[in-house]
């Protein structure tokens, strides 16, 4: 995970005009919460929240999020 804020601190440093949108994807509410709040300091400007991939293995990620009520 670090590695990836790294790359996105370093993006919005070198292109500071341009838009940078992270994609983030949780198993639950206080994960979600988490990568959010330290994408959002590492300098994204938008936050796209993946609900919707079916390459993920691990339950509650990805298309299995909207196949809860609880969420």
């Amino acid at each position: 995970m670090e590695e990836n804020l790294a790359a996105l601190r370093r993006l919005k440093e070198d292109y500071p005009d341009k838009v940078l949108i992270a994609s983030i994807m949780g198993e639950n509410e206080q994960q979600w919460e988490e990568l959010a709040r330290l994408v959002q300091e590492a300098g994204a400007d938008m936050i796209e929240c993946n609900f919707s991939c079916p390459q993920m293995t691990s339950h509650a990620m990805g298309s299995d999020v909207g196949q809860s009520r609880s969420w």
